[in-house]
């Protein structure tokens, strides 16, 4: 056995209030959460990942809005259409990477924290990228239909959409898989804060 393997220890918890002390960590590293939460929940969150670090905190997240291609406008359209339906259907924000560092700053300004906050946008050029959309369409299909048994989401959204949008998400996979299309994917946003040294200090 390799002596220098370390037990992971896993602990469940509210990412707005998170069960770990002041200055737990020397980095925290959050990638594609807080296009999930409500906004009052984002900044609660962001406030807690730099309450937990001693250091660093990396903040990653998308931005749909730079989606594009000219070798496939009408595939690509399609699956950024239905998306935009399956996001708004389970509260997601699609674009919160265009915003992230805006939204970062604000959070800092208003709780004091001195830190300091660097933006960088990772881009990528036009290429064959069906083989990341295609686990999109199956975690949708799967979403949808657990909602078409879910009698909260049947009141809320209706039968006839919910099919709708599922069988839309069904043709487009079965498409892709025989079909790849080329386009340019969302770019990724990441934001590192680096605590100030005032803030790194453990509470005596």
């Amino acid at each position: 056995a390799d002596a220098r393997r370390t037990e992971i220890k896993r602990v469940q918890g509210r990412v707005e209030q998170l069960p770990f002390q002041d200055n737990s960590f020397d980095m925290v590293h959050v990638r594609f959460v807080l296009m999930h939460l409500p906004p009052r929940e984002r900044a609660q969150a962001i406030q807690e990942f730099t309450r937990v670090a001693k250091e660093k905190i990396h903040l990653l997240e998308f931005n749909w809005g730079t989606v594009t291609s000219e070798a496939n406008p009408e595939e690509t359209k399609e699956f950024e259409k239905l998306f935009t339906l399956f996001s708004s259907l389970v509260g997601a924000h699609q674009q919160i990477g265009a915003e992230l560092g805006e939204l970062v700053r604000g959070v800092l300004k208003e709780s004091g924290s001195r830190a300091k906050v660097t933006v960088t946008h990772f881009e990528r050029p036009e290429d064959d990228y069906t083989f990341e959309i295609i686990p999109l369409c199956t975690m949708a299909i799967g979403k949808l239909d657990m909602m078409l048994k879910n009698k909260e989401a049947l009141k809320r959204f209706g039968r006839n959409a919910l099919v709708e949008l599922r069988d839309r998400f069904i043709a487009l996979k079965n498409h892709l898989e025989i079909s790849p299309i080329r386009f340019v994917p969302p770019e990724i946003v990441a934001v590192t804060i680096e605590k100030a040294v005032a803030e790194k200090r453990s509470p005596i």
